[in-house]
Formats: structure tokens, sequence, C-alpha cells
């Protein structure tokens, strides 16, 4: 530590008592798990028992000193002060979010058997709902790399899709800036089953239709199902998806006898997870309570 000019009941000195304490703490990672547990460690969670598939053993027995700081999201902005124009368009009607994360990346037959299965979806429930209630699509789907250079192809898929996109029905964008689902105007989240994309859509109180890729990501595909706030939408055809298979999963989330069982279980399980706060709140308390008393987090 520099030496300080200044007295020791000064801020430089609780700088430098602060920062002692951070060296000090340890913070473990996933490998510590293969480790024998330090009795004096807390070990933190993005979760809580309620939205977590059923567990017989104890962590406390193991020596785990287990902390719940329910699902740790990030925080936005709210989507007026964003992108004013989507709040509009999303106020149209109710929309289905098709959003596989950051990297998953489409071959042009996955995404021809997306909008199929996607087509499929919106005539079938234009069928069942008529103009009572108008769906939309809002789909994150990247770019090609030719797109991306500047290039041009001509894509089947907006050939499958050509009337819904220029009716504005269907929307394809290559990013989101913003979160759709904190809108209340979605009502079904398609997702690849990743951790954020999972609890993004449980806070939100959406159903989910998970399409999980990676073998980390089939657990989320079943704990939906086990929560009943959602489907496997891609077991036969795991791990991209067939239309036949998928648009049958994405009607009976949307119209099916468990439709609506699903929705209200989607509903009301973001109850317990925002009774103690915010998950990357507690967290954060967590962390500076261990610090302060010298804990190992």
């Amino acid at each position: 530590m520099l030496d300080s000019p200044w007295p020791p009941t000064s801020e430089w000195q609780k700088l430098q008592n602060t920062s002692k304490l951070l060296v000090e703490t340890k913070a473990m990672s996933v490998v510590d798990c293969f480790n024998p547990p330090d009795e004096n460690a807390h070990v933190m969670i993005s979760n809580r028992p309620e939205i977590e598939l059923p567990l017989d053993m104890n962590p406390q027995l193991h020596g785990l000193r287990v902390i719940s700081c329910e699902p740790i999201l990030l925080d936005s902005l709210p989507i007026n002060e964003q992108d004013p124009e989507m709040l509009v368009w999303l106020a149209r009607g109710v929309t289905v979010l098709v959003c596989l994360g950051t990297l998953v990346s489409y071959s042009e037959d996955a995404a021809k058997e997306m909008v199929l299965a996607l087509r499929t979806m919106l005539s079938r429930v234009f069928i069942a709902w008529g103009s009572e209630q108008w769906l939309q699509v809002l789909w994150k789907l990247p770019k090609p790399k030719e797109e991306q250079d500047g290039a041009t192809t001509q894509s089947e898929v907006y050939t499958i899709l050509q009337r819904e996109i220029e009716a504005d029905q269907v929307r394809v964008v290559d990013w989101l800036a913003v979160d759709p689902l904190k809108t209340g105007r979605v009502v079904l989240s398609v997702n690849h089953g990743g951790s954020s994309s999972f609890h993004e859509a449980l806070c939100a109180g959406v159903p989910q239709v998970v399409l999980p890729p990676w073998a980390d990501c089939y657990d989320f595909a079943n704990r939906a199902e086990y929560l009943g706030i959602g489907r496997w939408g891609n077991k036969s055809a795991k791990p991209r998806w067939k239309a036949d298979e998928l648009s049958s999963i994405l009607v009976d989330a949307l119209l099916g006898p468990d439709a609506e069982a699903m929705k209200s279980k989607s509903r009301n399980l973001p109850k317990c997870c925002s009774a103690d706060g915010e998950g990357r709140v507690i967290a954060a308390r967590s962390i500076l309570a261990a610090i302060q008393e010298g804990n190992h987090i």
C-alpha cells in the first residue's frame, strides 16, 4: 500500500482497508466443485428452490453454505426510452419472440425450417382467433456473413414469409437493443435454453418453447416442462429443429389444452423470485457483506 499523507481515519484509510479485504477474499469457480468444500466458503447461486428441479441432497449437510440470489439478470432502460417505435409495433397485438441467443447461428436449411414452423403457427392461430387478436413475430436472426459484407442473396426464408414481412406482421432483426419481454406484449418466448434467456422469460411471466443446441441447455428445456411453464420444441430433431415438430409445439403452446395452465403458471412463478428483491441486488449485497466480514465466497 502507498503511504498516506492523511490521518488514518480518513477516506484514504477506508480505501486501504477495503483493498486489503478484496485481496484476501477468495473467489470460487466451478473447478472448486471437484475439490473438498471449504467449510468457510459461501456458494452463491442464480436460482431458488421454487424454480429448480427436485433435489434430495441438502447442500448444508455437505459443508456448503448456499446463498440463493434469485435469477441474476441485467437491468435495462424502459423500451419507450430506447426504441419508442418498437413499443408502438408491439402494442398492435401480441408477439411471439424468437431469440436463440448470441452464439446460435442459422444455416439456410435451419432458417427455412424455422420460417415454415412460424408460418404454420400464424395460420393456425389466425383460424382460431380470427380478427379478435393480432399475432405477430419478432425474430432475432443474425445476418449471414455475405450480407454483413454488403452482398445480397436471394433467400428462400424471405420468399416463404414475404407476405407477412411486407405486412410487418413478422419483423426480422439481427440485434435487439431492447427487452420486449418487459412490455407485457409477448405471449411466447422461443429461446435456446441459455440461463439468461430462460430466466428472463421466467421472470417476465412468459411461457417458453426451448430449443436447446448444446448440452448445458437441455437442463432448462427439461425444467420448463417440469415447472409447467414451457415446452421442449426439438426433442426429436435436436440439436436443430424441424418444421413439423416445432410448429406442432408452437401451436400447442398457444392453443393447446394446457396453454392456459402454462400461461397461469408462468405468470405466478415470478412472484416467488421477486419476494426478496432482484437477484443482482441480492448478489451485490452478499458479496459486499462477505468482503466486510472477511468470508470466502
